[in-house]
């Protein structure tokens, strides 16, 4: 078969985008990460109706920040308990204290991200310990994680949403394991 200079250009400029599109599509799907998980006491039993009223938030990491990473946490899982309707009023029969821990934090940098990827990622872990209000009983705990590794523009200003994403995954995960078995 015969090939032209130009067809070679073509060919050859068809596999740059093809290769392209399949960075992308790899840093899409790899470039940001997410893990929530739950353990609670063997006697443990969601009770009808149940709610969640936010605690404290403390910070272990041992490390100070520019930001208020723990009021932050504090006020996004306020948001995401009251926007999926859980959030205890003060009259809740069956109010569960969540106290968390915030575990691991990085600020991370869109442009560390997109020069070398990896490289100024934005991490958030935290632990919430879950308590019934009224006696104080430990009912368990749920962990949640989540890192941006990968990225540039795109990614400015994960230091705030990773935040309220990770409030969003611990209240799913409540859901998925309290509220729906009630």
């Amino acid at each position: 078969m015969f090939q032209t200079g130009r067809t070679k250009v073509k060919v050859s400029f068809m596999l740059v985008i093809v290769m392209f599109l399949l960075t992308v599509f790899l840093m899409v799907v790899y470039g940001c990460t997410a893990h929530q998980a739950s353990t609670f006491k063997e006697d443990f039993s969601a009770k009808p109706m149940i709610r969640f009223q936010v605690g404290s938030v403390s910070n272990l990491t041992g490390k100070n920040f520019d930001v208020d990473v723990s009021q932050m946490f504090k006020d996004a899982l306020h948001s995401a308990l009251s926007d999926a309707n859980l959030l205890a009023s003060d009259a809740s029969d069956n109010k569960v204290l969540l106290n968390s821990n915030i575990v691991e934090y990085e600020k991370g940098s869109a442009l560390k991200r997109w020069f070398l990827p990896g490289w100024g990622s934005t991490v958030l872990k935290v632990r919430v310990d879950l308590k019934e209000a009224v006696s104080g009983k430990d009912l368990g705990q749920v962990e949640a994680e989540r890192s941006v590794n990968i990225g540039g523009g795109l990614t400015i200003g994960a230091w705030k949403s990773i935040v309220t994403d990770v409030a969003q995954d611990v209240v799913k995960e409540l859901q998925n394991k309290l509220v729906q078995k009630s």
